[in-house]
Order: C-alpha cells, then sequence, then structure tokens
C-alpha cells in the first residue's frame, strides 16, 4: 500500500517549564547554561525516538497545534520555569524543533491564552525562525481548516479549549455532532479530520464520517491548581501522532506514546 500523504501531529511542548521537554544542555547568548532534570531527560529521549519514526514512516508534514511556549506563569508568579524570557524558550523551542521540521513543510497555530504573549506572536516567530530549516513554514493563527494536497481529504485543526470535567470523548463527539450539523446546514466543507491539543491527552474516535483526534503532549505532570483535582485523571500521555492517507484515500491514524516520568510528583520515602 502506497501512502500520499504522511502528517506529524505535535501539541504541547511547553518549552520552558520544567516538567517539559527540554534539551541536554543549552547555553544563553550570556554562556549561562540551562540543564534537564531527569526527568525532562527522559521526554527529551522520547522526543528524539518519534522524531526517528517520523523519518522511518516519511512524514511530509509537521503541524504543531500550540503551547509550543510555558510562558511567565504569571498566576504563580514563575514558579515552575527554567527561564522567564520568553525569548530564551523560544529558542530552546526552535532547536528543539529543527531536527523534526527540517525538509517538511512546517505549520504551527497558536495556544491558549495563559500559555501566550499579551504583546508578542511567539508561534509566528517560531514559524519564521523555522523557514530556513523547514521547506515551508507558516503560522495558522488560532484555527485553520486544511486541504490536504493530493488527497480528497480536508482537516480541521485548533489548539482547543477547556476540558471535559469527567468524560473526554463526549466533549470530542459533540464537537464533531456539530461540525457536521454545520456542514449539513451549508455553513462549512465537510472535515474528515478534527484534531485538537491542550488536554494533554491522546484519544482517537474513528466513527463513519470523522477521525476527530486529542493529541498528546510532551510535558509531565506539574504540582499546580488545575492539575491537583482528579489526580488520576491528570496524569498526561507524552508523545505525537501521525496521521496516513493512502491511494485510496483511506486514513489511517497512528499514536505513539512513551512513559512520562515523575517530576513533581516523585515517589519519596518516609
Amino acid at each position: 500500500m502506497k501512502f500520499k500523504r504522511t502528517i506529524a501531529l505535535v501539541s504541547d511542548t511547553h518549552t520552558g517549564s520544567k516538567y517539559a521537554l527540554f534539551p541536554p544542555l543549552w547555553k544563553d547568548s550570556e554562556g549561562n547554561e540551562h540543564r534537564a532534570n531527569p526527568g525532562q531527560l527522559q521526554i527529551y529521549e522520547a522526543w528524539q525516538s518519534f522524531g526517528e519514526t517520523c523519518d522511518k514512516m516519511d512524514v511530509d508534514t509537521v503541524i504543531h497545534l500550540g503551547d509550543a511556549l510555558h510562558g511567565l506563569n504569571r498566576k504563580q508568579f514563575g514558579i515552575g520555569l527554567m527561564m522567564s524570557d520568553l525569548n530564551q524558550q523560544k529558542d530552546v523551542c526552535v532547536e528543539l524543533l529543527k531536527s523534526l521540521v527540517t525538509g517538511r513543510d512546517f505549520y504551527c497555530l497558536s495556544g491558549s491564552g495563559y500559555h501566550e504573549s499579551l504583546d508578542w506572536k511567539q508561534h509566528e516567530s517560531i514559524c519564521k525562525e523555522l523557514k530556513p530549516h523547514a521547506r515551508r513554514s507558516r503560522f495558522l493563527g488560532p484555527l485553520a481548516n486544511l486541504e490536504i494536497g493530493g488527497t480528497n481529504r480536508m482537516m480541521n485543526v485548533a489548539h482547543g479549549e477547556s476540558g471535559a470535567a469527567i468524560y473526554r470523548t463526549t466533549v470530542m463527539d459533540r464537537e464533531g455532532t456539530l461540525l457536521l450539523q454545520a456542514e449539513a446546514e451549508g455553513k462549512l466543507p465537510h472535515f474528515d479530520i478534527v484534531a485538537r491539543g491542550h488536554w494533554h491527552f491522546f484519544l482517537h474516535l474513528h466513527l463513519a464520517h470523522q477521525h476527530l483526534i486529542q493529541v498528546p503532549c510532551w510535558m509531565t505532570w506539574e504540582p499546580s491548581r488545575p492539575y491537583l483535582r482528579y489526580y488520576g485523571k491528570m496524569q498526561p500521555h507524552i508523545g505525537g501522532v501521525i496521521v496516513r492517507i493512502d491511494e485510496l484515500d483511506r486514513i489511517t491514524v497512528w499514536h505513539f506514546l512513551y512513559k512520562a516520568p515523575h517530576i513533581g510528583d516523585c515517589l519519596q520515602k518516609i
């Protein structure tokens, strides 16, 4: 079976958090060294493994669904940050993405408001800096409707909004149903793939006329208020998703998940 398109979906890298993806060693412009902790090294190894998988599966396009940077964590006065300079966070993120996007098309969406800058389009800046490395690099804004070239398939992508109290599949199914309703009313085209990030969790609902994909993250559990409720439910999925479209325009969704380290909730002896 031949594949006409192979697209990698990644989301929520949260560069700058000490609970998220970070290279083993990074030096800033002043020569200061920033080193990953053991948990971050584990996430980085998973990132490298996913990159190798993208190479083996001949990925032609990478789409980042937002929250590339962790931001300033204003509500907790910067607790949990490795660096509070957004330009440094951006530089590290670009360094991490280079190998993944080199020779491929790269598209990026903006993330949730809390992790965004109030006066700087950080995801657009990341796209601009990756242009010399990617085949093409473009910022898509908060939501995009994409016609997948070489196929008859359409994709709707966005970072995502608030999560479900308990049942995530209900939220995903509802959004898919509302998109089908808008299609029936002639307001929107048909979307074969609907992809979201934000929840730090992987789910894939394969319905008769839709693939609803919740893309996992590259950040482990952090000890902050939103994650303290339903502690078991808030354990994340680390990894990425690869979507393949074959010569008959059939869609298959491949998820690649890796064991999440415990940094803020490591096991302690008493």
